[in-house]
């Protein structure tokens, strides 16, 4: 671990690891911002039953869609995830080329 502070001293696959785990965090946030638009422009009318003068009356409300905000949220977490996993796999796959046509060229 102390290595991680010392230039030169830590391998690219373990940054690029390092990078990623840290890159999971932000992510959150437009998770969240996502889920959040899913549950309040998601609406589903339910059906209240009061009476009135002894008479029963049938109205409707609109309530928000609280489960499919949050299934948004998690879907749009996994889905960045992935592209995330994948930008970071091509940083490897890039540092890879470089290291092996730096040792050729030495």
């Amino acid at each position: 671990m102390r290595n991680v502070f010392i230039f030169g001293k830590i391998s690219a696959f373990r940054a690029i690891t390092i990078i990623f785990y840290l890159g999971l965090l932000p992510l959150i946030i437009p998770s969240f911002y996502m889920g959040n638009f899913i549950y309040l422009y998601s609406t589903y009318s339910t059906q209240i039953e009061t009476s009135l003068n002894g008479q029963p009356v049938s109205t409707f409300q609109d309530v928000n869609n609280v489960p499919l905000g949050v299934i948004g949220g998690v879907v749009t977490f996994i889905i960045l995830s992935v592209l995330w996993k994948m930008v970071c796999e091509l940083l490897i796959i890039l540092f890879k080329y470089f290291e092996t046509n730096t040792q050729k060229n030495v």
